[in-house]
């Protein structure tokens, strides 16, 4: 039994040690958010299963009994490569080895791509795969659902829960309305493949994660959500009633979440600010413009905490572009290397990898993202006007894409959980082919 459904004899056949492993590793990427929730001492359980998925693909691999496409190569040998000459490109600069090492460590994740290639082989395991998506994405979003409720009611207590949760830093809190967990940004990608499925139920497990979705208050994952199903209506399904009729109930749904927190008694909780630590070079910058202000308290939504994530992010973009020299251009000040408010990661995917590895560090993403547009065009028959969102291909192709939208904002395409995401779907659009090749 998987997720609650039975497999036939043909999937038991087909899954090996090596499946049951990946799936592991699979489940914990999508409900561990950055994957501090399982932290046992300081080594995590996505540590200890990153390291057990890599002694089994180099075993492989040397023992000659696996052998990595070319494109998987490729692509792999490429970020290897760049990943390298950024870390001793910082070095050389007289960045600090423990912050190179803070920078190349969630990077290493993308050498599961080929861990994925080896132990993703026909349409079984990807069936697993997309319940996998979808059963978790469910339960996230009925857990939450659920503590919210608990916490409206005062069953539990939201400021004890936050003390308790904090220390994970995987939880942001959005005041005393509720929470974002890290694993949220799977919520969107959930709904792509329950899409897919036939039957009634389907309705009922999308408007769940869809209200836990719109309940986080980030409008980030309901606008980039929005404008997939809004762009597919009018550019392929501009004839069907129901997709348009689907149009304006999300805009009335984000409305009415709206109005109903207006009429909430909703601040920041008491002692937060104590744990709100601006950025360090706001004391050093000169005043804000009014520009910069005004956009800071448009989304803020009345609380001070928000407000300073995006102002700082707005600082970030000038220091960013203040240490711009024609060398960082293009192979980027190496890693190690931050700017005043962020000595490490920022906020902001793309504005980091720019910053550290310049021209050359986007344009591997540049690369990996035509390589999952070539594979999905070839799906579809070239033919983007028989693009069905019900089907698999399309589900696998936007969740990658949305991880790079929504890496314009936040930090997840150079993270685990974006480069999980990023190369299973890659694979994952190649099984069919390969076996039409066969």
């Amino acid at each position: 039994m998987y997720f609650g459904l039975r497999l036939n004899k043909v999937t038991k056949k087909n899954l090996d040690w090596k499946f049951y492993l990946f799936l592991l590793g699979f489940l914990e990427l999508v409900v561990g958010g950055g994957g501090r929730i399982f932290d046992f001492g300081g080594i995590t359980l996505r540590m200890l299963l990153f390291g057990s998925t890599q002694l089994v693909l180099w075993y492989h691999i040397f023992s000659r009994q696996y052998r990595p496409g070319k494109e998987l190569s490729q692509l792999f040998l490429a970020f290897a490569s760049v990943t390298a000459f950024s870390a001793l490109w910082g070095h050389f600069r007289g960045a600090e080895l423990a912050a190179i090492i803070k920078d190349v460590k969630p990077l290493l994740y993308w050498s599961n791509l080929l861990f994925y290639g080896m132990v993703i082989r026909d349409t079984e395991h990807v069936t697993l795969i997309k319940k996998g998506i979808k059963w978790s994405t469910v339960l996230m979003a009925a857990l939450y659902l659920m503590i919210l409720l608990l916490w409206r009611t005062k069953i539990i207590d939201g400021w004890a829960f936050y003390q308790w949760v904090r220390p994970t830093e995987e939880f942001f809190y959005r005041g005393s309305l509720g929470f974002f967990f890290k694993g949220f940004v799977f919520l969107p990608i959930g709904i792509f493949f329950w899409q897919k499925e036939a039957g009634f139920r389907k309705y009922l497990f999308i408007f769940v994660i869809y209200l836990a979705m719109l309940l986080t208050f980030t409008r980030g994952l309901w606008l980039l959500i929005f404008m997939i199903h809004l762009m597919y209506t009018v550019l392929f399904n501009y004839k069907s009633a129901v997709s348009w009729l689907l149009v304006v109930l999300m805009i009335t749904s984000v409305f009415s979440v709206s109005m109903y927190v207006g009429q909430l008694s909703h601040h920041d909780f008491e002692g937060l600010a104590i744990y709100q630590t601006p950025p360090p070079s706001v004391e050093t910058m000169p005043e804000l413009k009014p520009w910069q202000e005004k956009l800071g308290n448009s989304f803020s939504q009345g609380f001070k905490n928000r407000q300073s994530s995006v102002l700082d992010r707005i600082i970030q973009i000038g220091e960013v572009a203040e240490a711009v020299t024609p060398a960082s251009f293009f192979i980027g000040n190496g890693f190690g290397i931050g700017v005043p408010s962020r000595p490490v990661h920022m906020e902001i995917s793309y504005l980091e990898i720019f910053h550290k590895q310049g021209l050359l560090g986007l344009s591997i993403w540049a690369w990996f993202f035509i390589s999952l547009w070539k594979r999905f065009y070839r799906r579809i028959g070239k033919n983007l006007r028989s693009i069905d969102y019900k089907d698999e291909t399309f589900a696998f192709f936007i969740s990658a894409a949305f991880m790079f939208a929504i890496s314009l904002t936040n930090p997840f395409i150079n993270s685990p959980m974006g480069l999980g995401m990023l190369g299973i779907a890659l694979v994952c659009l190649q099984i069919p082919q390969r076996e039409v090749e066969k």
